[in-house]
């Protein structure tokens, strides 16, 4: 409660004719308080303009803390001090915030002489946090007395920040209650005005800056001004940093906190914000009791916030998540609870978003009819309306696009129609419901071909375009949907305007570095593909797939686990393959080879660019090398991380998963920005880390012989050939292959082994696991392959004398791309022409370089797991060995790992470019190379070829006497192979015991 004097009026008063103090030019009242207060406050008086013996005080003054009893002096500029008064408040009729203007205490004040008497008149006023949220009497009065008292220079100090503050409380209670924005702008003020009147120790100080921040949130979500929610994030930060642990606050502030942070997010895109608002909600939720009215708020936001992360990064546990916390929300909310239709709402969006992905029906029926309880039970007129109108579109669109009922695209378009006609102008909801108003018209022209339709969609995205301001992360989204209007008008009319038109949109949105690396992935593969299908010879093609090339390692970025980066790289095996095959036809053979460089293994090339060594940069700037490799080094633990949430977990568990993910995200950005600056202030290193070139592939290659790319894509298959010594990639076309054609013989080879139990069956007998006799399809299919892609390869290469083994052998590094694992073998052409090796392809075309080891590893038994291939194993008598596990270690003294078991090269089949299996591990781990399996092999098998290898091996031995050398691996192996096939009669049946036997490395 504060005291406030108001309406003071000092009077001369009773002089006499010939006195010469008929007239006093008084100056100021000056209050003199207690000695533990503020010493004195001068108060300046104005003269009346209609009377000479009367003057004013304008406005009112505010009476510090403990001001019960305080005397006033009455100065004159001419006589100095004449009048004195002692005033005790406490026995003034005090008056309420809403007065009357006369004076409710008038008193005689002593004077320095008895020719002339002042009289000084005022009223009292108490004002409380109550007067301000609902004042009676004259609003305009009490607003104007309000920024008078606080505009006083004399007044100052925490008394004078409660008063801002109530201020700032009243008017933004006046904002509730008519929505004029002027309130909110006029109430950020006052509060700001009440944090500078603090002392940053103060105990008010969390309770004013929190009212702050919250004016700021409303002012963002009224205008969507980006400066509003940066400042408001800034405020409420540090809110929360300075309210104690025990304060009954720290809940709600956290909650606060949290959609602040969320509201970032939305506005910017930068995935540390929904980590901090993530974690905010969970503090929120962890330190409110569940019988607490706030809890049902704390867990619907805490559900939009993990909503809001699976559509950017697509783990199903956050959607898990997502759905359990608003299903909770919803039960918790009583029924007439304002705040039920949008938990409603909030549960439909979830049940939505796992529809799109998982697509259950029960998903979609859930949204539907969540979203319809928020609007049934949302009043007509509320502000939330044209939202949950949108929403309820959304699903109705979304049920549409998987069934196909015309009554559903009919319901979206009323209900999105009904979301913009109700979104006021300005809102900053409104561009997205433009948006996805333009949707549903897009889809209803492409079932049923109306005109008008394609006209409604092109209108409704342009305008969302419109209305979103430059930098906004859905910029992107809506640039690209405008794309998808006009790529299907350009079907029925002035097609080539109505196209290029279309790729200036995917263009536009794949080229904003603003939004997010997906949804720019998105819009760069529509610009790629129709720019390749109808300008396949324009220069548009080759910076379309340069685009697609350089956001692949975005959208699988370092801030990801690696188990998180192979679920992104799912679906985009196929990107790089049709890039290059692009670049062939243009005759861009180099970029053609540093695409597939490139756009294959990019985990396992993270990997390696963690592992890099700086030697170099160590010589240039000691500081920034040491701080790049520590960085790096916690940068590859924390994407081991192999724990995820799952629904069984305690919130504490919970709470402490998000805190590592978002140590991950910060070591990621600071990795990302300590490269920018290694490559933008160290001189030679501008290149550094960053793909390789042709040129540098071509400089180091083995002199062992030829390395082979071949890519097998939809569009055309060719090969491209490196030659030591030689400048130029050479390019093979491959005429009578195919994308079909290699599937083909995929399927069949697959199939075969299936049928013949190749894979290892736990319940079959040991000794009858491996191949059956009847192979006659691997045979058709091993002779396609010869004639269609080996024997073109060789003919170009014009491979024609052999010399026998032993000798100065020639061989052939082929790398097949787009084919899965089961269909690489390793076979020996008996032309007599050399020895070939056919990879699939699980590393680059470099090997990672590691020194020399000791002793070699050998390993016997393993468990594949095909859909998580990353828990894929060793098994060892006292235990296992994960992939996982592997990936970890770092070993700078390994040389060969003999991976004598059971499908250890095989990988995840989703994962055709990434290679992720047991032997592409060891050479991560630093093995320079592995002996490996592509499926089951015989148990009376594997120790002969296990002997035959090391027998040759150890004969062979390149290095000093102390050590083991390697290097001859591939030889040993060829060796014990024709060893194997010599036991075998080197019969046709016996192909599938001995080809799959495959060498990694060099």
């Amino acid at each position: 409660m504060l005291t406030l004097c108001l309406d003071i009026i000092l009077k001369l008063e009773d002089t006499s004719t010939n006195s010469k103090y008929q007239t006093l030019n008084m100056a100021e009242l000056v209050a003199f308080g207690p000695k533990d207060g503020p010493d004195r406050i001068h108060i300046p008086l104005i003269q009346d303009p209609h009377s000479q013996r009367e003057w004013k005080v304008e406005g009112s003054f505010m009476l510090p803390e403990k001001w019960s009893t305080f005397k006033i002096i009455a100065t004159s500029k001419e006589c100095g001090n004449v009048g004195f008064l002692d005033v005790d408040t406490s026995k003034s009729n005090l008056q309420t915030a809403a007065r009357d203007s006369e004076c409710g205490q008038v008193q005689r004040m002593e004077t320095s002489h008895d020719e002339f008497h002042l009289t000084l008149g005022w009223n009292v006023c108490e004002v409380t946090s109550e007067s301000f949220v609902a004042p009676d009497g004259d609003v305009a009065m009490l607003n104007s007395i309000l920024k008078q008292i606080s505009n006083l220079p004399n007044m100052a100090g925490p008394e004078l920040g409660k008063l801002h503050n109530m201020h700032g409380d009243w008017l933004m209670s006046c904002f509730k209650d008519t929505t004029d924005l002027s309130y909110i702008t006029e109430a950020i003020s006052a509060y700001k005005q009440a944090v500078n009147n603090f002392p940053d120790d103060h105990p008010n100080v969390p309770d004013m800056l929190s009212d702050l921040g919250v004016a700021l949130l409303e002012q963002f979500e009224c205008t969507g001004n980006l400066c509003a929610i940066t400042e408001a994030t800034t405020i409420l930060q540090k809110a929360v940093d300075l309210t104690p642990p025990s304060d009954m606050k720290l809940n709600g502030r956290c909650s606060n906190l949290g959609i602040s942070y969320q509201y970032t997010f939305n506005s910017m895109g930068n995935l540390s914000d929904m980590a901090q608002a993530i974690s905010a909600f969970q503090k929120a939720v962890e330190l409110t009791h569940f019988q607490d009215s706030n809890f049902p708020a704390f867990l619907n936001n805490l559900g939009g916030s993990y909503l809001i992360r699976f559509e950017h990064l697509g783990s199903l546990s956050d959607i898990a998540e997502a759905i359990s916390a608003h299903q909770k929300a919803v039960e918790l909310t009583p029924t007439g609870h304002p705040d039920l239709p949008s938990r409603f709402n909030n549960l439909g969006n979830s049940y939505l978003t796992r529809f799109e992905h998982l697509g259950s029906l029960s998903d979609i029926a859930e949204a539907i009819s969540a979203h319809q309880k928020a609007v049934e039970l949302t009043p007509t007129g509320h502000p939330d309306l044209p939202r949950q109108f949108n929403n309820l579109g959304n699903s109705y669109l979304t049920r549409f696009e998987h069934l196909g009922s015309l009554s559903d695209i009919a319901e979206a378009i009323s209900a999105h129609q009904k979301a913009v006609e109700l979104t006021p102008t300005g809102h900053p909801d409104l561009p997205s419901q433009f948006n996805n108003l333009g949707n549903s018209y897009l889809t209803h022209f492409e079932h049923l071909g109306s005109l008008s339709d394609i006209a409604e969609a092109i209108s409704a995205h342009q305008k969302a375009i419109e209305l979103t301001p430059f930098g906004h992360p859905y910029l992107a989204s809506y640039h690209s949907n405008l794309g998808n209007s006009f790529h299907q008008l350009s079907h029925l009319s002035d097609h080539h305007s109505n196209l290029q038109k279309s790729l200036l949109h995917y263009k536009s949105a794949a080229s904003f570095n603003f939004a997010s690396p997906s949804s720019r992935l998105n819009s760069a593969k529509c610009w790629a593909t129709l720019t390749f299908k109808y300008y396949p010879h324009s220069q548009e093609t080759l910076l379309a797939f340069e685009t697609i090339m350089s956001l692949l390692s975005l959208v699988a970025g370092l801030e990801h686990t690696v188990k998180q980066r192979h679920l992104l790289l799912q679906d985009m095996s196929d990107l790089p393959l049709q890039a290059a095959a692009a670049a062939c036809l243009l005759g861009h053979i180099d970029k053609a080879l540093e695409w597939l460089e490139q756009g294959r293994c990019l985990v396992w090339t993270q990997l390696n660019h963690l592992r890099t060594p700086i030697d170099d940069l160590v010589q240039h700037d000691p500081a920034l090398a040491q701080h790049f490799l520590a960085v790096s080094k916690n940068l590859e633990c924390a994407a081991s991380r192999g724990s995820s949430l799952q629904p069984s977990m305690s919130l504490t568990e919970k709470i402490s998963l998000e805190k590592e993910a978002h140590v991950h995200l910060k070591l990621a950005n600071e990795w990302n920005d300590l490269l920018n600056t290694i490559r933008t202030t160290v001189p030679g290193f501008h290149n550094f880390l960053k793909p390789s070139l042709c040129s540098a592939l071509i400089q180091n290659l083995p002199d062992s012989g030829p390395v082979v790319v071949v890519n097998v894509h939809h569009i055309r298959c060719e090969a491209i050939a490196l030659i030591a010594g030689v400048d130029e990639p050479l390019h093979i076309q491959l005429p009578k292959f195919s994308w079909k054609k290699a599937k083909a013989y995929q399927q069949d080879f697959v199939t075969y082994l299936h049928m013949q139990r190749a894979e290892l069956d736990p319940q079959e007998d040991q000794q009858e696991r491996g191949m059956k006799p009847h192979i006659k399809k691997v045979h058709d299919v091993l002779q396609g392959l010869w004639k269609d892609v080996v024997k073109p390869i060789l003919e170009a290469l014009a491979f024609s004398s052999y010399q026998g083994f032993g000798g100065a052998q020639q061989a052939l590094w082929l790398f097949f791309l787009s084919m899965q694992q089961e269909f690489m073998v390793e076979v020996q052409v008996t032309l007599k022409a050399f020895w070939i090796m056919l990879f699939h392809p699980t590393h680059q075309l470099l090997p990672l370089s590691q020194t020399e080891s000791k002793t070699p590893l050998q390993l016997m038994q393993m468990s594949l797991d095909q859909k998580e291939p990353l828990n894929s194993r060793f098994l060892f008598h006292d235990g296992s060995l994960t992939l996982s596990k592997i990936m970890q270690k770092n070993l700078r003294n390994a040389d060969l790992a003999f991976l004598s078991a059971c499908q250890t090269s095989t990988g995840g089949e989703n994962l055709s470019e990434e290679a992720v299996h047991l032997a592409a591990g060891m050479l991560a781990a630093g093995y320079r190379r592995a002996v490996a399996t592509m499926w089951s092999i015989k148990d009376s098998h594997a120790p002969e070829v296990a002997k035959d290898f090391y027998d040759y091996l150890l004969g062979h031995q390149c290095g000093s006497a102390s050590g083991f050398d390697g290097s001859q691996s591939a030889y040993a192996l060829h060796y014990a192979i024709q060893k194997l096939r010599q036991r075998l009669d080197n019969s046709p049946d016996s192909l599938l015991a001995w080809a799959p036997y495959v060498h990694f490395g060099l």
